[in-house]
């Protein structure tokens, strides 16, 4: 096994991986945010925000606790839709923050 430089293994340009992520990361948070209004009566939908996807895990924004709840009982059927829009499977966990 030969030895190679840091730099040949290495993207050309890291800073557009790096982008590339921040507009996955956008459009999964839009995505989930336009799903979420099929599933959730409106004062679930308005409670309720994606405001960060980052190597797997969706972070939600919750205005109330018990929203949580209700959203853990339909979030199976969001993130299929999700990952179905983007053609791959890119949700694996979703966090609630309040």
């Amino acid at each position: 096994m030969s030895l190679q430089k840091l730099s040949n293994l290495l993207p050309e340009n890291i800073t557009e991986l790096r982008t590339n992520a921040q507009i996955e990361g956008a459009q999964v948070c839009q995505l989930w945010n336009d799903y979420a209004k099929q599933f959730f009566l409106k004062t679930i939908s308005e409670g309720h925000e994606a405001i960060n996807f980052r190597d797997g895990v969706l972070t939600i924004l919750i205005s109330e606790a018990a929203f949580a709840d209700e959203i853990n009982n339909q979030k199976h059927k969001i993130i299929a839709s999700v990952n179905r829009a983007l053609g791959k499977k890119l949700i694996m966990f979703v966090r609630f923050r309040p």
